[in-house]
């Protein structure tokens, strides 16, 4: 009976374990594909399309979006990890480490675009500010008095 509870046992940390890494790798994939969508960003704002840039934005939020979602499953996942394997696999920390690492390349990134965008929105404010609106002729009508009282006589 005990070999059966063991083996049950076994069995659970077997599948926490490979449900975390699933989960790690695949958020691990979804910062790679985020940084690649930073960096097709950063050409959009250097080359002013905004067109291209209005698109990545908005795959931008999905993106963050499943990596929120993910992030919401792997904590509970991480929690029940370290208590069926208090030795730690070794092939989790190394994600981890990984994932952190992009987590962290993304974050610098991101603020590198920001920065971009900020400067590019700035010189923007400047040509506007630099434009001279054209001067509108006078019209010779202008400093005729408006008349007061009208003629209705036939």
């Amino acid at each position: 009976m005990s070999r059966a509870v063991d083996s049950s046992k076994s069995q659970g940390r077997v599948a926490i374990l490979k449900r975390l890494k699933e989960h790690l790798l695949s958020q691990r994939d979804k910062f790679e594909n985020y940084l690649n969508l930073l960096d097709k960003e950063e050409e959009s704002i250097r080359s002013g399309n905004l067109e291209a840039l209005r698109v990545q934005v908005e795959l931008e939020k999905g993106i963050v979006e499943e990596i929120y979602a993910f992030q919401k499953v792997i904590d509970p996942l991480q929690d029940l990890y370290r208590v069926a394997y208090p030795t730690q696999d070794a092939d989790v920390p190394s994600i981890e480490s990984s994932l952190e690492h992009l987590r962290i390349q993304v974050l610098t990134h991101n603020e590198h675009n920001r920065n971009l965008l900020r400067a590019a929105l700035a010189d923007l404010r400047q040509e506007i500010k630099s434009l001279k609106m054209p001067k509108q002729a006078k019209s010779p009508y202008g400093d005729v008095d408006t008349p007061s009282v009208v003629d209705i006589r036939t």
